[in-house]
């Protein structure tokens, strides 16, 4: 009896399967999982936004929702000092969700964004592991 063997795929946005088999071929198992991909969000005030700052807790809020409508979901919301007011970090399936809610936030008009794919520490080094 040989040992078995392990197939993993893995692409964020993507299904995740994993595939265990012998050489029986009748002992096949599939896990699938869902891996979220990582975004960052740089938002800065409009006029409107720093206006009505003191409602600003009640639209984080009503953001996390739409963001799960989306299939989406506001992990962590950090003020910050410097060149931007906020930093998001949203995790969503695919690059379509991300900008659906990014521009359904932004709509809103009391912030305006700038957001960017983030690659984990595994993910960087898959990426670099791949290279020719």
């Amino acid at each position: 009896m040989t040992k078995p063997e392990a197939f993993v795929f893995a692409r964020s946005g993507r299904m995740h399967f994993e595939r265990y088999h012998t050489s029986d071929l009748r002992s096949v198992r599939l896990n699938r999982r869902f891996i979220m991909a990582t975004y960052i969000s740089f938002l800065r005030y409009t006029q409107q936004g720093i206006t009505s700052i003191k409602q600003a807790p009640g639209r984080i809020d009503a953001a996390r929702k739409a963001y799960k409508a989306l299939g989406a979901e506001l992990k962590a919301l950090y003020l910050v000092m410097g060149r931007y007011d906020i930093v998001a970090l949203v995790e969503a399936p695919d690059d379509t969700v991300a900008a659906k809610a990014a521009l359904a936030l932004a709509s809103k008009g009391n912030v305006s964004s700038e957001t960017s794919r983030a690659f984990s520490e595994e993910e960087f080094r898959n990426i670099v592991g791949e290279l020719p």
